[in-house]
């Protein structure tokens, strides 16, 4: 039995004309992955909450969910096997740190509801994303106050460019790095709590399933994936930026082609 964790967006889910084929390949694939007997998880920045309109929408097949970046493991009947917060305190102080640099979005969450603020100026995609979450799954519908009272497994930021992002995760890794980490991803930086990361999610499910580690294989396309692309048998898009390819074993196309060397090799 193998396991094989993808990241999602940029991934298997590309936001492009040519992605949004390559997704219903990508299913299928995946379907044959698990109708062998192997284990298939999604790794992801993204909260379970915003995973469960991606799994309705795509009819996606999976075994688990691991949530960001680590920080939430839920099984295919979502039940939680795993969660690591922020402290509040901490949590407030980032908040804080936030609204000094002027951050124009961010989200507060514990994986399934939170909080969710934007001052750029939204897609229609966006915006009924955004009106389904709040009022139809009644999801991120907390107030900042609630948000931060609750459980906060991460904080999610987005940036107005990519080098913005990697400078912002620097700052908070240098201020709060005793108790959290921050993955720039993108125009985003992922804030989740210290020792998790997409590989420790990626070790929990493989200890859960009794998974030898030569037999765990991963893909993603960011800098959040690096870790589980280092310490397992790494695969990389080949859209992804050259550091991201220089750590990897393999760079395919799509996810379905990562899948297809495994199974015929």
């Amino acid at each position: 039995m193998k396991l094989f964790a993808s990241d999602y967006d940029g991934t298997y889910c590309k936001h492009t004309k040519q992605g949004k084929k390559a997704i219903v390949h990508n299913v299928n694939k995946t379907k044959e992955w698990r109708e062998n007997g192997h284990i298939f998880a999604f790794c992801t920045g993204r909260a379970i909450g915003l995973m469960t309109q991606e799994i309705k929408s795509h009819g996606l097949e999976y075994d688990y969910i691991i949530g960001l970046n680590g920080g939430i493991i839920v099984d295919s009947q979502q039940n939680v096997l795993f969660q690591k917060t922020i402290s509040n305190q901490i949590a407030l102080d980032i908040i804080e740190r936030i609204k000094v640099e002027k951050i124009p979005q961010y989200c507060i969450t514990d994986g399934f509801n939170g909080y969710f603020t934007s001052k750029f100026n939204l897609t229609d995609f966006e915006w009924v994303l955004i009106i389904g979450l709040k009022w139809i799954l009644r999801r991120f519908n907390l107030t900042e106050k609630q948000a931060l009272e609750n459980l906060v497994v991460q904080i999610a930021v987005k940036t107005k460019g990519h080098e913005e992002a990697i400078h912002f995760a620097k700052k908070i890794n240098e201020t709060f790095g005793e108790y959290v980490t921050a993955f720039p991803n993108l125009v985003h930086v992922d804030i989740c709590a210290k020792g998790c990361s997409k590989a420790t999610g990626v070790e929990f499910v493989a200890n859960l399933t009794n998974i030898q580690e030569e037999n765990v294989y991963c893909i993603g396309d960011s800098h959040n994936d690096v870790p589980m692309i280092e310490k397992y048998n790494g695969f990389t898009m080949i859209e992804a930026v050259e550091i991201i390819k220089e750590k990897s074993d393999y760079i395919v196309e799509t996810v379905a082609d990562a899948i297809d060397k495994i199974m015929s090799s």
